[in-house]
C-alpha cells in the first residue's frame, strides 16, 4: 500500500509533469541539440548494426500506418498507431525487432548522426520507381 505520508512536504495530487511534453524547455541540459523537431517530439527509434533511425510520429501520421524501409540493408516493416501513439518494427520474417519510443531531445543526444523518415522522402523515393 503506498502513502503520501512520506515526511516530505509535497503535493502528490498535482503532476508535476502537467505541460512537460508541450513545453519546448528540458529539465536537464544535453550534449547535442537538433532544431529539426520539437525537442518532446515522439521518435521510433532503431539501431541497425552501427547505423541508428529516427521515424518521427509527425512524419509516421502522414503515412497509412504502415511502411517498409530499409536501414543499413534490413529491410523493415513499421507500423504506426495515432490513435494510440504507438509504433512497433519487424524484420522481414515479420519479427519484432528491438526498437525504442523515445523524445527526439534524448534519441538525438544519443544519436547525433541518426538518419530520420520523413514523409517527403519516402514519397520521392516511391515516385521515381
Amino acid at each position: 500500500m503506498l502513502s503520501t505520508e512520506t515526511g516530505y512536504v509535497r503535493e502528490y495530487s498535482r503532476d508535476p509533469y502537467l505541460g512537460y511534453a508541450q513545453r519546448p524547455e528540458l529539465m536537464f541540459p544535453t550534449t547535442h541539440r537538433d532544431d529539426r523537431y520539437h525537442p518532446k517530439e515522439w521518435v521510433l527509434g532503431v539501431e541497425i548494426g552501427d547505423v541508428a533511425k529516427a521515424y518521427p510520429f509527425s512524419e509516421l501520421r502522414h503515412t497509412s500506418g504502415h511502411l517498409v524501409d530499409r536501414v543499413n540493408g534490413k529491410v523493415l516493416s513499421i507500423d504506426f498507431d495515432g490513435v494510440h501513439q504507438s509504433a512497433t518494427i519487424r524484420d522481414e520474417h515479420g519479427k519484432p525487432v528491438p526498437s525504442i519510443l523515445s523524445y527526439w531531445f534524448a534519441w538525438i543526444a544519443f544519436h547525433p548522426d541518426t538518419q530520420v523518415f520523413t514523409y517527403k522522402s519516402q514519397m520521392d523515393v516511391e515516385e521515381s520507381r
